[in-house]
């Protein structure tokens, strides 16, 4: 079995799969099998924006045409190539993350024979909330190439429930397997902090579909209760976005709030560990990743309904709440008054977790186990597959 994951980019800043399926690959790779990562070459001029690149990541140049489309003539005859040079014995999986790209319509394309099996993973891209926003292209695309594509897909993944259910809503009826993204779970270094001061972290893509804007809101409404408390967005962002951020934080006489522009590798856990607090805001998330990266990191979390994460009040590890600005506000004042021993109470339980369900060997032999069922019907059906 040849298994080439396919991705829009393995670029530094980059959203969240670009992180996560290099590390489904290593997992995959520990296990013995061989595996390789295809990605657009999106910044060429740009040789250190790439993360960790390593001997299984192919970085294919962009084509002719709007670099909007993701169209890579260079990838697809790589792709023709490898299904050309497995043996007649031999299983290719191609395993797409992400939709609306020329790129992700490459493994359906290539589809032709049994020998090749194709899997999806839309990556939040079949929400309602995603479907309805974005480029205008985007019911075109969907007619002419993206709807097609995926009913060639012999599996589908989704990192959640609610992912499950968007693509059963969309009319999808093939088998979909139901496994969540890993996280690293790094060494916890000293927490850096100044005594009195407590802090507030966003870290993510500033971005209009982030709900970034919602949660300036709130901290507008109850800064001045909690002066002990500062609030830190960290994360890349288009300019004219990020520009509009800062002059709506302006008008809303916000104070304590920084804006500290992205942070990777070390500094990035390190702004983890420092954070009292964590929240994601978003209106739809697939999985997010930055929050499994938070509680990895020791540090709770406030999470929207917009992503799979109720275990955060089982676990007693956080708060999952309503996507509105009245629910984040009473949230955040509620766990603002709670004590720093009881808030690294909460970290300590949510590390916990991540260790237990979300190690990437545990992911990767679950993600192994539904390719060889594909492979192999005659093996038992894996626990995460949803046949109807």
């Amino acid at each position: 079995m040849k298994i080439i994951h396919i991705v829009p980019s393995v670029n530094i800043e980059a959203s969240g799969p670009s992180h996560s399926v290099q590390g489904l690959c290593s997992a995959q790779l520990e296990l013995k099998n061989e595996v390789s990562i295809a990605a657009l070459d999106w910044q060429p001029e740009d040789s250190e924006g790439y993360l960790n690149p390593q001997s299984f990541v192919q970085v294919f140049p962009l084509g002719f045409g709007p670099k909007r489309l993701g169209r890579s003539p260079r990838m697809f005859d790589w792709l023709k190539r490898q299904l050309a040079e497995s043996s007649m014995k031999e299983t290719t999986i191609l395993h797409n993350h992400g939709m609306w790209y020329v790129m992700a319509l490459y493994a359906a394309w290539l589809k032709k024979s049994k020998q090749v099996k194709f899997i999806q993973s839309p990556r939040n891209a079949l929400s309602t909330f995603s479907l309805q926003s974005g480029s205008r292209l985007k019911p075109i695309f969907w007619k002419l190439f993206q709807k097609t594509a995926l009913k060639r897909v012999d599996c589908f993944h989704a990192t959640s429930e609610s992912e499950y259910c968007d693509i059963r809503a969309m009319g999808f009826n093939q088998p979909v397997a139901i496994i969540s993204n890993g996280v690293d779970v790094p060494d916890l270094g000293l927490k850096k902090r100044v005594d009195g001061i407590f802090t507030l972290t966003y870290l993510g893509r500033l971005h209009p579909e982030k709900g970034v804007e919602n949660l300036l809101l709130a901290w507008g409404s109850i800064q001045n209760d909690f002066k002990s408390w500062h609030l830190q967005l960290i994360g890349p962002g288009d300019k004219k976005y990020v520009s509009y951020l800062k002059k709506y934080s302006v008008e809303l006489n916000l104070e304590r709030l920084e804006f500290l522009g992205p942070k990777y590798g070390s500094e990035k856990w390190q702004a983890y560990r420092n954070s009292d607090l964590y929240v994601l805001p978003s209106p739809s998330e697939n999985f997010g990743m930055t929050i499994a990266e938070s509680l990895a990191s020791g540090t709770p979390v406030i999470a929207t309904k917009g992503a799979p994460w109720a275990d955060l009040e089982r676990f007693k590890a956080g708060w999952w709440i309503d996507i509105d600005v009245g629910s984040l506000i009473f949230s955040l004042r509620d766990a603002m008054s709670r004590d720093n021993e009881e808030l690294a109470a909460m970290g300590v339980q949510g590390r916990k977790w991540m260790k237990n369900e979300f190690s990437w060997n545990k992911i990767g032999k679950e993600m192994i186990d539904v390719y060889n069922w594909l492979l192999d019907s005659k093996l038992d059906k894996p626990k995460c597959i949803r046949l109807n």
